[in-house]
């Protein structure tokens, strides 16, 4: 059954774009005393199961079952529910790109100027274009900062910096 669902998931995996090497298989088994309504899902080596590996699995699902609900029973038989297999496929680290500034000043990334409310008043604010805002800007509320899908408020008294990877870091 592990042989299948293993070859099942490498295959997957593979087919989705990952190489062997960046492939882990985990099995396990869930366990439970007979006729209890209830499993605990014990992990398990690929090697096929003797008699030394067996008996491991029913130490370590007691264990796990005195640990989990306080008590064991090591006379009761051991049942097998389900064989679990989980494919998991590493992804390289992700390399963010760091940019560098391209000499935008702050007045050429606004649009407008806007009223607001802030604690009761009525504030003139800018309102900027994020995608050009350049990094390394800063600038200190009250401001406006659209994008296609958000907008972002600096209240007064907050100081925003684009760094180097176009983030927009907004402190108070």
């Amino acid at each position: 059954m592990f042989e299948r669902l293993a070859s099942q998931a490498m295959e997957e995996l593979l087919g989705d774009g990952f190489v062997q090497d960046r492939i882990r298989i985990e099995r396990a088994l869930d366990l439970r005393y007979a006729g209890q309504g209830y499993e605990i899902a014990v992990p398990c080596r690929a090697q096929p199961f003797d008699g030394a590996a067996l008996k491991g699995l029913r130490a370590t699902f007691d264990q796990q079952h005195e640990r989990m609900f306080g008590h064991t029973a090591p006379q009761e038989t051991v049942e097998i529910v389900s064989y679990r297999v989980r494919g998991i496929g590493f992804v390289p680290p992700v390399q963010l790109p760091i940019f560098k500034p391209a000499a935008i000043r702050l007045a050429n990334a606004q649009r407008t100027r806007r009223r607001a409310r802030f604690d009761g008043k009525d504030v003139d604010c800018p309102v900027y274009d994020r995608e050009r805002l350049d990094v390394g800007v800063s600038f200190t509320g009250p401001a406006i900062i659209e994008q296609l899908d958000c907008t972002t408020v600096v209240c007064p008294g907050q100081a925003a910096q684009v760094d180097q990877w176009k983030n927009l870091i907004v402190t108070s």
